[in-house]
């Protein structure tokens, strides 16, 4: 057991390095000048949306929450502390009245998701990150690369040191061959590592399997127009055999008859989503 740790942990890394490279005169990447409003939050929910002044409720952008709770843990002290207020929202709210933005702290200079990630209460979420090539996040308001690095080091800080969601009895990263506890993960943002059994390539998307049974064990799926850009130029048949260290929200598939056979999966779409080892 203490030889898989160690391996997952390289892994963890491994995913993590392309942006914390960037981060090393990114200090304050992230909110780049003190936000010009003043609307400060007033408070936090049990799902981690931040309510405002004026009653907007803000997700976080760039930071996803495996633990919810944990993460409000944190958070409230801080608020109570006063002083964390807006610094941007997106313009539309999601089906749920909700708007991505980004919350400021540490007098106006520091995004909250820096605390919290630092903490171990949150992870990177690639999914917001901005390119140069592009207008604006797919979410709405993103983070810069700049930023990614940021999070990405602060993370890697949290992971080495154990800290919230990286230590107790359910640390990250999860363990691929173990699908009843994914189950209970399904629709938090997570990272899976494990060894790749089998690839199998359909028109449209490339499955990879961690398991024998397709109907109960956790797989990752990657639709074959993002294979290059996310693989990083592995071929579909040279990652078959590697350990890879995923990073997404988990799924269950719809199809099957019974929840409690449902097989675990994460889609992925996102740069720095994956990361492999050398083969066995």
């Amino acid at each position: 057991m203490p030889p898989r740790k160690r391996r997952a942990a390289g892994l963890a890394a491994l995913a993590l390095l392309p942006m914390a490279a960037q981060a090393r005169d990114a200090a304050g990447a992230c909110l780049e000048a003190p936000p010009p409003e003043a609307v400060l939050v007033r408070s936090v929910t049990d799902e981690a949306e931040f309510v405002l002044d004026d009653g907007r409720k803000i997700l976080l952008s760039g930071v996803a929450f495996p633990d919810e709770a944990l993460a409000v843990s944190i958070a409230r002290p801080l608020i109570e502390q006063g002083g964390i207020r807006l610094a941007k929202a997106g313009d539309a709210a999601d089906r749920w009245g909700r708007y991505r933005g980004h919350l400021a702290t540490g007098g106006g200079t520091v995004s909250l998701a820096e605390p919290l990630i630092g903490a171990g209460a949150g992870l990177l979420d690639s999914r917001d990150v901005v390119s140069p090539a592009a207008k604006r996040a797919a979410r709405g308001v993103g983070i810069s690369a700049a930023c990614a690095g940021r999070l990405a080091a602060l993370e890697e800080n949290a992971r080495r040191t154990r800290a919230g969601i990286w230590g107790g009895a359910n640390a990250l990263p999860l363990d691929a061959r173990n699908a009843a506890l994914l189950q209970r993960f399904a629709g938090r943002f997570v990272i899976v590592e494990g060894k790749v059994l089998s690839v199998g390539e359909r028109r449209t998307t490339t499955f990879l399997n961690f398991g024998p049974n397709w109907q109960r064990d956790f797989y990752v799926m990657i639709a074959r127009k993002d294979w290059h850009r996310l693989a990083g130029g592995l071929t579909t048949a040279g990652i078959a055999g590697r350990r890879i260290a995923v990073r997404g929200e988990i799924l269950l598939r719809e199809d099957s008859e019974a929840q409690a056979g449902r097989a675990p999966a994460i889609r992925i779409s996102a740069a720095g989503s994956l990361a492999w080892s050398q083969p066995d």
